[in-house]
């Protein structure tokens, strides 16, 4: 009888202690072959074909910030066994469906997905009123030439019974929503309509010697930046046409949401802060449709000042501009 399978969290216990990332709303494994296909002598069909590269993506998105930026931030985390003290492996699983009920024993054949070494790092975030924030993050895997450890990218391994599916007992990490902003001191509040982070992670890779894995990665280029919607045009005024440099605190919240309730006070240490230390805020577009409210979009875009991160994320704060 076919079976069908269902998402899971993903176990990183073994590369931090008690990390496991739940909530996750969708999941893309994207093989990344490339295939060398050769013919000749002017036949019209290829004689040859072959696998010429390979670098495997997964994708997934979560609303489990505090956990999924916990864990790597918004530079990236490095996933590696042979490491000391070890980092990994990363292991992902899917969950089988029971015919007539809801998942099977955890002895029966689910699925894991295990990424001794590699590289997980933040693609984005997404924030729109009132829906709850979700971030996507990216596993890229590697191979290991280590003799000890050889073992491919992504192993695909069953879960059965003489390797059962954990109880990794995901439970709700908790639920952000869009927040206010502070640009260069002044509070933007009520009217931010959607915010987005795009850390901008761009990565090398090292490959070689006719091997169709790369053997090594590593991140080449950061260029992060927020941007948002709000209806105040006030802030117009602020900013101006040509924009203005970040010369006083600038900063974004999401709002954690209370479970049964609204949200988490303002002043409890439960909301997520993002933190440009240096760099240009801009408009992006002003205008409306007739009958509509206006709204203006801004972008803020961060450059290093040579010591903090470009914008620093913090999971655990109150929603304050000092």
């Amino acid at each position: 009888m076919p079976s069908a399978w269902s998402l899971y969290a993903i176990d990183a216990t073994s590369v931090v202690a008690n990390t496991v990332i739940d909530q996750i709303q969708s999941q893309e494994i994207d093989p990344g072959i490339e295939e060398l296909l050769e013919g000749g002598d002017g036949h019209i069909d290829a004689e040859h074909i072959s696998v010429s590269r390979q670098r495997p993506l997964i994708t997934f998105t979560t609303t489990a910030l505090k956990t999924a930026l916990g864990f790597c931030g918004l530079g990236g985390k490095v996933i590696d066994l042979g490491a000391n003290p070890v980092a990994g492996p990363l292991d992902l699983y899917f969950r089988k469906r029971a015919a007539g009920s809801v998942f099977a024993a955890a002895t029966e054949a689910h699925l894991r997905l295990r990424i001794d070494v590699g590289l997980m790092y933040c693609t984005g975030i997404r924030a729109t009123h009132p829906e709850a924030a979700q971030g996507t993050f990216a596993i890229l895997a590697i191979y290991d030439p280590d003799p000890q450890t050889p073992n491919d990218p992504v192993q695909i391994m069953e879960c059965g019974a003489q390797d059962a599916l954990p109880t990794l007992a995901p439970s709700a990490d908790g639920v952000w929503t869009v927040g206010p902003w502070w640009i260069n001191g002044t509070e933007y509040d009520y009217d931010t309509r959607d915010f987005t982070l795009t850390p901008g992670i761009e990565l090398g890779h090292i490959e070689g010697a006719g091997q169709i894995w790369p053997v090594s990665a590593y991140f080449s280029r950061r260029a992060a930046t927020m941007e948002a919607t709000f209806g105040d045009l006030g802030m117009f005024n602020a900013v101006g046409l040509s924009g203005i440099a970040r010369s006083g605190v600038t900063r974004a919240f999401l709002r954690r949401k209370a479970a049964g309730a609204a949200l988490v006070a303002d002043a409890t240490a439960e909301h997520i802060r993002f933190d440009m230390a240096e760099g240009r805020i801009t408009p992006t577009q002003v205008g409306g449709a007739h009958q509509g409210d206006l709204a203006i979009g801004l972008s803020a875009r961060a450059t290093w000042d040579q010591s903090n991160d470009p914008i620093a994320v913090a999971t655990a704060v109150a929603v304050s501009g000092s």
